[in-house]
């Protein structure tokens, strides 16, 4: 079977305030998930997985739970189940809130999706994209934009969330999401990281507790979108600050959307990290050779109750 890694990003109950309309992974929902995988799989220590990798060791059968983002639901939902079930996770913080006190564009469009719909964000995005970067043919790449691997949303969504990730210039969704961030959601960015993401003395917490600190980036870009210098811009600058928070050198690396290419793979080994991990396909991984594109499995594929059957995740497992 190999190695199960489980991406989840928000946890937390639906809420009316800010997150109305987030997706998330409802706490009881994870906790039936956690309580599946414990009944029909081994539980992975991260340090132990990380060990036997830098000593070349098979991977084990097992399952680790991964958080990505840094968000403060993994603090205040996540963590009590995973305590109480004696697990340790993997948790990949972004770095641009911390060094630079701005919200990623990729979290900003969650929220923004939030208040418009799925529907209503693309037309929202595309008239100020019209307004701001004339010279750039939104509304064609976004036409052409392939729907891509993701899972759930109405194919105008899907479109616009792939050419805006992927596609259209990455400062010109900034400055696009920018914008509508204040406009729908919140003008007060800084109180909203306050309230948004862990401190940097949770992050430490966590690593103290026993839980695994990865890399995710400073901005959250398509890191293959790069040339291999950005790349290790990006890659490095986030792994130092990390390191420095939690005061030992990072060995895990979450790659931004699951994106990377060979030249993410070659600047990971040059910087020193052990294993990086994506979000496709959703498989398990089997192979030491991979320990640079480690898959995982998205958490809609988990069953969310104890008693259901293994095979209703083990046949999404290629």
């Amino acid at each position: 079977m190999g190695a199960i890694l489980v991406m989840y990003h928000y946890v937390r109950d639906p809420d009316e305030g800010v997150y109305a309309g987030i997706t998330a992974c409802s706490v009881g929902d994870f906790e039936g998930q956690v309580e599946h995988l414990l009944r029909h799989y081994e539980p992975l220590e991260p340090d132990a997985l990380l060990a036997g990798a830098r000593e070349g060791a098979p991977i084990p059968d097992g399952f680790v739970l991964t958080f990505d983002d840094g968000t403060r639901d993994h603090w205040d939902c996540a963590l009590p189940v995973l305590e109480r079930h004696g697990l340790h996770g993997i948790f990949a913080p972004i770095g641009l809130p911390y060094l630079h006190g701005r919200i990623p564009f990729v979290q900003k469009n969650q929220f923004v999706r939030g208040r418009l719909g799925e529907d209503g964000l693309p037309d929202a995005y595309l008239a100020v994209a019209a307004e701001i970067a004339p010279e750039v043919d939104v509304a064609g790449i976004m036409a052409d934009a392939p729907i891509g691997d993701y899972r759930r949303g109405s194919e105008k969504y899907l479109r616009f969330k792939y050419a805006s990730n992927r596609l259209i210039p990455f400062e010109v969704s900034v400055s696009v999401m920018d914008r509508l961030f204040a406009e729908h959601v919140s003008d007060d960015e800084q109180g909203f990281i306050r309230d948004l993401y862990l401190s940097t003395g949770e992050i430490v917490e966590l690593r103290r507790r026993g839980h695994a600190i990865a890399g995710h980036s400073i901005t959250h870009p398509s890191l293959p979108r790069l040339d291999e210098s950005d790349q290790e811009r990006e890659i490095g600058e986030s792994v130092a600050w990390l390191a420095d928070v939690i005061g030992e050198p990072l060995r895990w690396f979450n790659y931004p959307y699951g994106d990377h290419d060979p030249r993410s793979e070659r600047v990971c080994e040059r910087l020193g990290l052990t294993i990086a991990y994506s979000t496709r396909p959703p498989a398990d991984w089997r192979s030491l050779h991979d320990r640079f594109r480690a898959p995982r499995v998205d958490t809609c594929f988990l069953p969310v109750t104890a008693d259901a059957d293994p095979a209703e995740l083990a046949g999404k497992i290629v």
